[in-house]
């Protein structure tokens, strides 16, 4: 798919992904608030998955955990065939692993990210639900 906009959605408890943009290009992934998913698969799935996609901007999303036990592995997560993809401006902390992993290396690494603010260590800051239920008033721009 091309084109596609997804924006300004609460993905919560969700038993998969919170958001799986898929086999895409020049899509926009925007404003989302992905908190507590991977409910099947606990410590196994990123809040937001972007696999074998380009040119997908992911800008200005919050992924975390309210949990006292977080079930994300990832706040996002890039796969596959993936490559010059933006990821800018997004906040992820309190998932069990890193906050974001881009750059794997089936790619050429094209990718661009900055601005993004990754926590995994829970002990060191633990998000408030004002921090990641509500979206962003204001997306960063690209």
């Amino acid at each position: 798919d091309r084109f596609n906009l997804v924006a300004n959605n609460v993905c919560q408890r969700n038993g998969l992904w919170g958001i799986r943009a898929m086999s895409g290009q020049d899509n926009v992934i925007i404003g989302n608030t992905c908190v507590d998913n991977s409910q099947q698969r606990p410590g196994q799935l990123a809040g937001i998955l972007v696999a074998d996609s380009t040119r997908t901007l992911v800008n200005g999303n919050h992924c975390g955990s309210l949990a006292d036990k977080p079930t994300q592995k990832l706040g996002i997560e890039e796969q596959g065939k993936s490559d010059a993809n933006i990821f800018v401006g997004n906040l992820c902390e309190g998932n069990l692993h890193e906050g974001i992993v881009t750059g794997l290396p089936d790619h050429s690494g094209h990718d661009i990210r900055r601005e993004n603010a990754a926590i995994s260590d829970r002990s060191r800051s633990t998000p408030t639900p004002s921090a990641l239920i509500a979206p962003p008033t204001e997306p960063w721009a690209a």
